[in-house]
């Protein structure tokens, strides 16, 4: 396989003259200067007014700069732009006006500073005498001046601040308007120190061009440009009296009359409606607002005169040289911007992968046919000459901050227009490289240099020597997408056709409306109604919120596209092509809009209930008849915002989006950019990223054969793809729905960026959609008239899975409903195993049982506690935390446990809060409580007697329980800011410590770690649990919030080899544990399951609709089953918000936010709410947020 290439070549019979740096000091004065000069001169040296002083106030918006800084900066400018430092004046011995640049000195220009300046009056005078006043000496070359104004009477330092002015005052002659923001660019760079050291030989001065309009009036050929001028004015103002006495101003042919300079002015605001017909008057007729308005004027001064004729007026014109092709240059347009900074925002321009906007078009020549290289090479000349768009370049001019274009010509002998390649093919594989490359390749095209099209003929096996394109060549025409749309192709091939059958292709270039026009129109144009629709249709939306899609990975914000994508597909079939058909007949809505509220409620769905919808479509931008005939991108994106009611039915939320989406393609024209900075805060418009297209296409479309003259040629599909399983994607997420005209049926691909997404997650999205759509419109019970919040996308391996993490309901082996009873009995099984230990201390279970008995003998009858009474307890971890716990427990009251390091003031509100009369404490926490509350020492009760003494039964409290009584009561933080005592029943303990034996999470065998602190509901199964399941306890001093590292180790050290560790989830709402998992302590310990449910407990995910979610998909995990509590002492209300009723059976919300994973097993995730876990205990930021502002001198605040 071999390539050759070929260029068009562009030649000129005439030396063009250029614009070059020649280093000079002196030169004859450009026509410009002479003009002023001479003007000035002749009509106003008499006046005590200045004509052609051109002011540049400056005000100083924040901060503040030296003067003397301001001074040096300028000086800097004058020195680098000579035309600032440059003297006219007529030499007598040359009979000419000549230019000669000064050296820089203090008197090169004038420098003032004023002060006090307060009043707008004073402020005004100054501008005004500085617009007209005499300050400069032309012919010495001081032609600018600069005056610092400081407005406060108060600023004594040499700085400006806030308010002051930098005026700056140039002579015409050396300033024109054009040249005010170079001017202020250089001031800027001068400002900034070093930043602006270039070489005055690096750079044209003003006096090259001076050199180059000479060297343009002394070309003495025919075809000089200068002759071409002088015969177009000499034509065009033939037989016009210049003589003649202009009618409005008496006594003109006066000729020794000097100007005053004075004179008045009148302005008016043309209607907006004006100005509107005015721009389609334009556009329409193919004029440009200059000329409209100049028209508009000879036809006033017709009138104005008494119906002269002919009528002759000055205008002045930029006559810069760089921009000799003004015609040829213009602003690019919104779209071409957009997709010159996708290129190199989005995706890194300094590291391309792939191509993201090469549009190649693949034709096979057919059987029997042949095509003329010749032929075509010219056909495409004559083609690409006619549409300027073809050879049009981007660049990024950084002296006005714009994106321009510029159309590029065959006297830009630099470049060539368009690329024209041949290459062969022999094997299947290596046609396949040629057109992947064709449409990957980044380096394919050129946008600085024009060189956006190219044509590649591709050969089988050998390049033809009769230069004729044959049966199994191709012919590839490739456009890049910043220049070029997918309606210009049929434009671009009618012309093609008709320039290979003809060999001419006749237009008219001065009539004809070009792309440059458009988008100098679309600049111009107001757009007021589209503005204010947008506006309003965006209002309050977060257009750089990304929806909650199920991604698998994040892009950085500073992290470019690969462009690497993935694609799935399915077909809809007949049965369900069918139903969706006959939806868009019944309720009369189109195709494509029951797609797209089809993908609405998806997307709804799929982001776990997402209401506000915002999405990203491309329109084809073509809103006028005129537009039709242009090759150019004309392609706008919008946002499509939904705001879905999810209680509203499909039926009527296709309607919804039918209205709304009508209302916004009226409108789709708003560039994309103007919406854009309707919100300015907006820095990353990622709505874009999710998309959707509707697609009707025939299988055998007529479309897919051209003629280019009596050759025909099948269009080749051909599906680029970076890898097997790889595709190009410029977008996030987009959905696509296509319509078989053919076959009438319909079908789906969703392609996904691999950035984000695994391919296993896309098909599996697919699937969902499969899903809901058989859902929604071929099921026997139809969705489309139900709500929508109640369509799912669980699939049916995920439904088996959901139902099977409940199956939890097994039976225990224990009957027994106390508390005590369950621990006597393992003190009569084991009398003497270890029950507790703590450093040196430790207590047997017969040991332990005796303390208990003289606690409980103590409450009952030296204290008078009842059963359900309320029992608080304020120990420090110690053995007497164990005693006291029991104790309560088998005096028959309900224990509550509180905070030795909680201060004072919150201990008494507690008590106060559950109505508790007596707390138990030991000698640390003693002095904590005061007189309005019983204290009772456990320590100071329990004098150890008589323990080797046999036990004696009749101690044992004769209390009994039947389950159905509170155990304990425990404090979680509350969301109204007031703390929550959550009430648990004994029969609630029994079942979840069973339910932790049973699963052999907690054995009799085991020694279990107390570590948890005594406000968090996990000491209840570490000390409870373990003796009423004959568990030995170890009890730790407390570690702090963070454990020490080497500590840590040396407990893992010992867990690897010897323990197993377990994580249990549960809130205390749900008695101890809800769901456990057994960890490998070996393996990757990261992003730990909280596993699955204990026996007899229910766990359901469901959305905000109560409505189970996907797997995968996060929601709050409501609780059923044996451990859920009895409420909320004293907060009846917070009971019924915490509690709801499903399917007969009684489930508590967590607010807990978990999914599910592909193993059945639970994942927390975070919280719903603001609440916070620290030291193991529940805290609502709500409750420190309401202490706070119970403070007098605090009216707001904020914790985080």
């Amino acid at each position: 396989m071999f390539q050759k290439k070929k260029r068009t070549v562009a030649t000129t019979d005439h030396k063009v003259q250029r614009l070059e740096i020649s280093g000079r000091i002196e030169a004859v004065a450009s026509s410009a200067q002479q003009r002023i000069y001479m003007h000035e001169n002749l009509y106003f040296r008499a006046s005590d007014l200045s004509i052609y002083n051109s002011l540049v106030p400056l005000q100083i918006k924040r901060g503040s700069v030296s003067i003397e800084h301001i001074r040096l900066s300028l000086a800097a400018v004058i020195q680098q732009h000579t035309v600032l430092r440059t003297a006219i004046c007529f030499n007598p011995i040359r009979n000419e006006i000549e230019q000669k640049i000064q050296p820089l000195t203090d008197g090169t220009y004038s420098f003032e500073h004023s002060s006090g300046i307060s009043t707008l009056e004073r402020l005004d005078s100054l501008l005004t005498n500085e617009s007209i006043g005499k300050c400069f000496d032309v012919e010495n070359g001081k032609v600018l001046r600069c005056h610092v104004v400081q407005r406060s009477p108060n600023n004594h330092d040499d700085f400006l601040h806030e308010g002051d002015l930098i005026i700056f005052v140039i002579h015409h002659i050396a300033f024109d308007l054009s040249s005010y923001k170079p001017f202020l660019k250089a001031f800027e760079r001068a400002c900034w120190a070093k930043e602006y050291q270039q070489s005055l030989l690096t750079m044209p001065q003003y006096i090259d061009f001076a050199l180059y309009e000479q060297a343009l009036l002394a070309d003495t050929s025919a075809e000089s440009k200068m002759n071409k001028a002088r015969r177009f004015w000499a034509n065009l103002m033939h037989g016009y009296d210049w003589d003649k006495i202009r009618h409005l101003v008496p006594d003109e042919d006066r000729t020794d009359q000097h100007y005053s300079g004075r004179g008045y002015t009148t302005a008016f605001t043309i209607n907006q409606d004006v100005v509107d017909s005015m721009m389609l008057f334009a556009s329409t007729n193919n004029v440009t607002m200059f000329s409209l308005s100049l028209a508009c004027y000879y036809a006033f001064l017709f009138k104005l005169t008494n119906h002269d004729d002919d009528l002759c007026v000055v205008s002045s014109a930029a006559n810069r040289p760089e921009k000799e092709l003004q015609d040829m240059i213009a602003p690019a347009s919104y779209a071409q911007a957009r997709i010159w900074l996708d290129e190199r925002i989005r995706f890194d321009p300094d590291k391309p992968q792939i191509a993201i906007y090469n549009m190649p078009f693949v034709y096979r020549l057919q059987p029997g046919h042949t095509l003329s290289i010749k032929l075509l090479h010219q056909a495409l000349q004559l083609t690409i000459n006619k549409h300027p768009s073809l050879h049009t370049s981007l660049i990024f001019d950084t002296e006005i901050n714009r994106l321009m274009q510029r159309v590029i010509t065959r006297k830009d002998n630099y470049t060539d227009m368009f690329s024209f390649i041949e290459t062969t093919y022999e094997t299947d594989e290596q046609l396949n490289q040629i057109l992947h490359d064709e449409r990957r390749n980044p380096h394919l095209f050129d946008l600085a240099q024009g060189l956006v099209f190219r044509c590649h003929i591709i050969y089988y096996k050998q390049i033809s020597s009769n230069h004729l394109l044959s049966h199994k060549d191709l012919l590839i025409f490739n456009f890049h997408h910043a220049l070029f749309d997918f309606p210009s192709m049929n434009i671009f091939l009618h012309d093609l056709n008709q320039a290979y059958t003809t060999g001419q292709l006749l237009y008219d270039d001065n009539t004809n409306l070009r792309y440059l026009d458009y988008a100098v129109i679309e600049q111009q144009m107001s757009m007021t109604g589209a503005s204010m629709f947008w506006l309003d249709a965006l209002h309050n939306c977060k257009l750089d919120q990304r929806l909650s899609l199920p991604f698998d990975r994040y892009r950085l914000s500073n992290e470019h596209r690969s462009g690497r994508g993935t694609s799935v597909s399915f077909d809809f079939g007949q049965d369900l092509s069918h139903h969706f058909l006959l939806h868009t007949s019944s309720d009369n809505i189109s195709l494509e809009y029951l797609a797209l509220a089809t993908y609405y409620v998806f997307l709804f769905k799929l982001t776990n209930g997402e209401k506000d919808l915002c999405i990203g479509i491309n329109t084809h931008g073509r809103y006028r008849d005129e537009f039709e005939s242009i090759i150019g991108m004309f392609v706008n994106a919008i946002p499509l915002r939904c705001q879905l009611d999810p209680h509203l039915s499909f039926h009527k939320i296709a309607k919804h989006v039918q209205d709304n989406i009508v209302n916004c393609m009226k409108y789709s024209y708003f560039p994309l950019q103007r919406i854009l900075n309707q919100h300015p805060n907006i820095s990353n418009p990622v709505f874009l990223d999710t998309s959707f297209d509707f697609i009707s296409s025939m299988t055998k479309d007529e479309k897919d054969e051209i003629m280019i003259g009596d050759s025909r040629f099948s269009l080749l599909p051909f599906s680029i793809k970076i890898s097997e399983n790889e595709i190009m994607s410029k977008f996030d997420f987009i959905l696509r729905f296509q319509h078989n005209l053919n076959l009438n049926e319909f079908s789906c691909t969703i392609d996904a960026s691999l950035d984000l997404f695994n391919k296993e997650t896309v098909s599996i999205t697919a699937q969902r959609l499969q899903t809901m759509l058989h859902q929604q419109f071929t099921s026997f019970h139809s969705q489309t008239n139900k709500p929508v919040h109640e369509l799912s996308l669980i699939l049916s391996n995920e439904q088996y899975l959901l139902q099977s993490l409940n199956n939890t309901q097994i039976s225990f082996s224990s009957s027994r409903t106390c508390i005590h009873h369950e621990f006597v009995y393992r003190v009569m099984k084991h009398p003497q195993k270890l029950a507790v230990e703590l450093d040196e201390q430790s207590l047997t279970y017969c040991e332990l049982l005796h303390y208990v008995q003289v606690l409980s003998v103590t409450l009952l009858n030296e204290y008078n506690v009842v059963p359900g009474e309320v029992v608080c307890q304020c120990v420090e971890r110690s053995l007497s935390m164990v005693i006291g716990i029991m104790g309560i427990e088998m005096a028959g009251g309900v224990y509550c446990p509180l905070s030795p390091r909680d201060p004072q003031h919150r201990l008494h509100a507690l008590t106060q809060q559950i109505q508790s009369r007596l707390v138990l404490v030991h000698d640390l926490t003693k002095t904590k409580f005061d007189g309005d509350t019983i204290s009772l020492n456990i320590d100071s009760i329990l004098i150890i007697n008589n323990l080797n003494s046999d036990m004696n039964s009749n101690c044992l409290s004769s209390v009994i329980m039947n389950g159905g009584e509170i155990a304990y009561t425990i404090f979680t933080s509350g969301s109204s800011g007031i703390p929550k005592a959550v009430q648990l029943r004994q029969q609630n303990l029994i079942n979840s410590i069973s339910g932790f034996v049973q699963t052999d999470a907690l054995h009799e065998d085991d020694v279990t770690i107390q570590i948890a602190s005594s406000t968090f509901d996990a000491h209840i199964l570490e000390i409870v649990g373990s003796l009423i399941c004959g568990a030995t306890i170890v009890m730790l001093h407390p570690q702090g919030e963070s454990m020490s590292l080497a500590f840590i180790r040396v407990l893992m050290q010992f867990v690897a080899q010897s323990c197993r560790v377990w994580n249990f989830y549960g809130p205390a709402e749900a008695t101890l544990g809800t769901s456990c998992h057994l960890i490998d302590v070996i393996s990757d310990m990261h992003d730990l399951p909280i596993g699955k449910p204990l026996p007899r407990y229910i766990c359901l995910l469901l959305n905000s609709f109560l409505q189970p979610v996907m797997i995968q998909e996060e929601g709050e995990l409501l609780v059923g089953g044996v451990g859920v509590f009895a409420g909320y002492l004293g907060r009846d209300d917070l009971t019924t918000k915490a509690l709801i009723e499903i399917d007969g059976e009684l489930f508590y919300r967590t607010g807990d936010l978990v999914t599910i994973d592909n193993n059945g097993l639970l994942h927390y995730q975070g919280r719903k709410d603001h609440q916070i876990k620290l030291h193991g205990q529940r805290i609502e930021l709500g409750e420190i947020e309401r202490c706070l502002l119970s403070t007098i001198s605090i009216s707001a605040c904020v914790v985080m």
